[in-house]
């Protein structure tokens, strides 16, 4: 039989206490980003997704923004950036150029929305182009892969990836809502960065593979989630393929993940990982008797 489940890495939202996402172009929401993150400081490991666009584009882009905005993510969309769009009635390129630069390094993401009037864009390339050095690339060490989901492709009606060009094939694509709500939900549920002196609790949420949530529930609703037996984890170094812990599936049973009201979970000592790596998480489910090793994998950096 099929193993019906699927996952989600992280932590439920306090729908209660829930912050939505800010446009960090706005001048009085990135203050606000600052005041949020001075007295929270886990708020800085919220993501931020900066919208690159072709300009007739905007209406779509408006829709998704609110949609991120609505999933707690922050994001960048350039209408509302007062430096740049003076630069661009002034037709200043330096400026402009400087200012989407800014928009691109304030982002953790770069969301790529495609028709096909992006064809004939000038700056969706260079937008491109930087994300690449200041999204994509940055703190990768030599032969490490880059998180391709940090730079995707938003596709919009009937473009297909064969028509893409050659620096967006590279980009993470997403087609639709159900792409876009699995796109949400991994660059949400696991933070990008541990210390090596943290003791950190990862929780396994399990739910039916059909699940596609609307923008209401993904902004108002607590994931619902099943209790899975049987779940083990695996580690191991991304830049080399390097298994640091393996799935403990013998007598000792050491990365058994264990479970309580919320779901399933396992702690870990980041002190086990040598800093300035990324690593990668992997499950294997035990189902009819079989180890069945989960498709998903989940990356963090331990600095």
């Amino acid at each position: 039989m099929l193993f019906q489940e699927s996952i989600l890495f992280g932590w439920h939202k306090d729908v209660n206490n829930m912050k939505k996402g800010l446009n960090k172009a706005v001048p009085y929401e990135s203050i606000e980003w600052l005041l949020e993150a001075y007295n929270k400081p886990a708020f800085k490991n919220r993501p931020c997704v900066f919208l690159s666009h072709k300009k007739e584009d905007k209406a779509e882009c408006r829709k998704i923004a609110e949609y991120l905005k609505q999933a707690e993510i922050d994001y960048y969309l350039d209408e509302l950036d007062n430096e740049l769009q003076i630069a661009a009635r002034e037709k200043n390129p330096i400026k402009i150029t400087e200012s989407i630069k800014e928009g691109i390094r304030n982002s953790s993401h770069m969301l790529v929305v495609v028709s096909e009037k992006t064809y004939k864009s000038q700056w969706v390339p260079f937008e491109v182009g930087y994300g690449h050095s200041a999204i994509l690339d940055k703190g990768l060490k030599k032969d490490e892969k880059p998180d391709r989901i940090k730079l995707s492709i938003l596709t919009l009606k009937d473009i297909s990836e064969k028509s893409l060009p050659d620096y967006m094939q590279v980009g993470n694509i997403i087609r639709g809502t159900k792409s876009l709500n699995n796109y949400i939900s991994k660059i949400t549920n696991l933070r990008t960065n541990y210390p090596t002196n943290e003791t950190a609790r990862f929780r396994l949420f399990a739910r039916n593979k059909n699940w596609s949530p609307t923008i209401y529930t993904v902004a108002n609703t607590a994931i619902k989630t099943s209790i899975v037996d049987n779940v083990y984890y695996k580690i191991t170094r991304a830049n080399d393929g390097l298994t640091v812990v393996d799935y403990g599936t013998g007598s000792s049973k050491q990365t058994l993940l264990s479970y309580d009201i919320s779901g399933s979970y396992f702690d870990f000592n980041m002190n086990m990982l040598e800093a300035n790596y990324a690593y990668e998480i992997n499950f294997v489910y035990l189902i009819n008797g079989s180890y069945v090793e989960q498709p998903e994998t989940f990356r963090f950096n331990v600095v």
